[in-house]
């Protein structure tokens, strides 16, 4: 029965979202609370309070307005950075034309560091606030992981929102509607906005500068610290603080509702962040020029060149970056290697080059079908003289992440590295078989391997590039494994991250089946060599196709890259060269799994996976995973 002393408060939305502010609600004991779904009716029997829109399922956000502006009351509007601005703005002025009183649910503005920034700016320690900075660590992929897919704390959040409310008092924009004649669309006036792009690895940095100090807020996701700064001296105002978003919105539509509304933003506000947030992603996107025709000498089109897909984890974006994953187009370019390894199956007669010197086009095309990463490849990429051309021609076309598979040994050579930084190099994906030389060179049949390629990895670290290893499990090295792990960590910590292949029964592998060990006597000592990796904070990965079945490291589904990937790629794609058994249809891991390698199954059987499918698929009688 419900109370009739209650406000009525409506969530329209189907959501986890508006589950979570539904049991808030009313864990605060002063809200009836009315779930409805988009584009269903509002409640005519009581009066409401307030209608918290939280998701428009598959309506509009206008359609779903329209709907609530058929109540009197008032309407905290969603939004986040990937919002159309036009969509906004009609849900604006279609409420605003019934008289609405209008908030945005947007947590970072309810944040206590931001509220002590406004009140600092307030009581004059900055004095006259020239200028806002925001600082975009690595620039627009990471504004695209920490803002736009869902870590709202972000302070390019928080400086955009404080840059929507200072513009209330000053006319920084020019209207966009005479309906919605306070809202402004486009940067310019007596306030500047930086927006600016900041190394890898750095805290997003909101700075308020005045004529007499600068306020600096820095947060990675919900931390969040103050500082102020006058001269050589920096003054900690608010220390690092930890906010749950759905309770600071739930918090402060509360205060909304009681008309205490200082600081809250509102419907005008809310117009000027959407196109603050266009704003930013202008200032930062380079322009991807458009793919001109590739006509052949018969005056028909070309077909374009080779390359693989792949979706990928970029672990350096966002902090964890886990939300983000991204496509990754790899490009095969050079045919010879300076190793010899005893395992690549590179050197086979399939490996397909890609001659990007007669296409220089693709990378533009690309971008602009979404694909914002590329990885050079081959036998070894940096023998081919024109990478670092490659390099800068893949950035000018606008991918946010550009990487190099290779052995390391020519970056032993500070110029070849700082030769790939300068044209835009991000990360290298670095071959690391083992710590221990002898093993290496047995491995790759390069006797000083070992030593060039540490060196290698140390030049690329120093210079700001990424490192992520790749250590190929074999019959020589399994037992090393838990070595490499505890070297990583101790020797080369500033690594991003390092996978553990499974050597793949191909090439010159396919002719030495020695090399090829069961993956029941590898299971213990990759499992201990992960769990090393994790207790030291080193993400450690095992991939798809170049790693085993789920079902040998039960329990440690965690650590491979397609269980990761199990909400964006929701099922792997079976290939010719993969099997597996019956049984495999009824694990719980099938869609997130490729299998055995055929030519494995061959040489050691099937035996394992069935085992392992026990393992980890127990009786439905006693099944409690869901």
């Amino acid at each position: 029965m419900q109370d009739c002393n209650k406000k009525v408060l409506v969530l329209v939305g189907s959501g986890r979202s508006a589950a979570k502010y539904a049991v808030l609600y009313q864990r605060n004991g002063a809200y009836d609370v009315l779930c409805v779904a988009p584009g269903a009716p509002l409640p005519d029997d009581r009066p409401v309070s307030l209608v918290h829109i939280v998701d428009c399922g598959e309506q509009t956000l206008p359609a779903v307005a329209t709907i609530a502006a058929g109540g009197s009351c008032p309407v905290a509007l969603p939004f986040s950075p990937a919002l159309e601005v036009a969509d906004l703005e009609a849900a604006v002025v279609i409420l605003e034309e019934k008289h609405r009183r209008l908030m945005l649910a947007y947590a970072p503005l309810y944040s206590p560091p931001f509220h002590k920034l406004l009140h600092a700016v307030s009581t004059g320690i900055v004095g006259e606030v020239q200028r806002l900075e925001i600082v975009l660590p690595g620039g627009l992929p990471e504004f695209r992981s920490q803002v736009e897919s869902g870590a709202h704390l972000a302070p390019a959040c928080i400086g955009l929102s404080y840059a929507t409310l200072i513009a209330n008092d000053r006319p920084l924009w020019s209207p966009i509607s005479a309906v919605a004649h306070s809202a402004v669309a486009q940067l310019a006036g007596k306030l500047e906005l930086v927006v600016r792009q900041g190394p890898h690895g750095a805290p997003p940095t909101l700075l308020v500068v005045g004529d007499a100090s600068t306020l600096r807020l820095q947060a990675d996701g919900a931390h969040q610290t103050l500082c102020a700064i006058r001269g050589e001296t920096v003054r900690e105002l608010v220390p690092e603080s930890e906010v749950d978003i759905y309770c600071a919105t739930t918090k402060a539509a509360g205060l909304f509702i009681d008309g205490r509304t200082r600081n809250i933003i509102s419907g005008h506000s809310g117009l000027l962040l959407g196109q603050a947030f266009a704003t930013a992603r202008k200032m930062l996107e380079p322009r991807a020029q458009p793919d001109p025709p590739r006509i052949a000498q018969g005056g028909e089109e070309a077909p374009h060149p080779h390359y693989d897909l792949y979706q990928k984890l970029p672990l350096r974006w966002g902090g964890t970056g886990r939300n983000s994953p991204l496509w990754e187009a790899k490009f095969n370019i050079e045919e010879v290697c300076n190793q010899d390894c005893v395992f690549c199956f590179a050197r086979d007669g399939d490996l397909r080059l890609t001659d990007l010197a007669s296409a220089p086009e693709i990378f533009g095309r690309l971008s602009a079908e979404g694909v914002e990463g590329i990885m050079f490849s081959g036998r070894e990429p940096t023998l081919n003289i024109q990478l670092p051309e490659y390099i800068a021609q893949a950035r000018a076309a606008g991918m946010k992440n550009v990487t190099v598979e290779t052995n390391a040994l020519l970056f032993a050579d500070k110029t070849q590295v700082a030769d790939c930084r300068k044209a835009g190099l991000d990360a290298a994906f670095v071959s690391f078989h083992s710590c221990r030389a002898e093993t290496v060179a047995r491995l790759t049949g390069t006797p000083d391997s070992f030593a060039r390629t540490l060196q290698g990895v140390i030049n690329l670290l120093e210079a700001g590039i990424e490192v992520e290893l790749n250590c190929v499990v074999n019959r020589y090295n399994f037992r090393e494994l838990e070595e490499v792990a505890n070297f990583a960590l101790e020797r080369l910590s500033r690594i991003t991250s390092i996978t553990f292949s499974f050597v793949a029964p191909l090439g010159r592998a396919q002719d030495n089946e020695a090399l090829v060990p069961t993956i029941t006597e590898v299971a213990p000592y990759l499992r201990s060599a992960l769990l090393i990796c994790e207790e030291g904070g080193l993400p450690a990965l095992v991939p798809g196709r170049c790693g085993i079945p789920l079902c040998f490291l039960p329990g440690l589904e965690r650590f491979f890259v397609d269980y990761q990937l199990r909400h964006e790629s929701p099922s792997t794609q079976a290939t010719s060269d993969r099997e597996k058994i019956p049984q495999c249809a009824d694990c719980r891991f099938d869609l997130q799994c490729h299998g055995l390698w055929a030519a494995y199954a061959s040489l050691h059987g099937t035996d394992e996976i069935r085992e392992g499918f026990r393992r980890v698929n127990p009786h439905p009688a006693t099944d409690t995973d869901g």
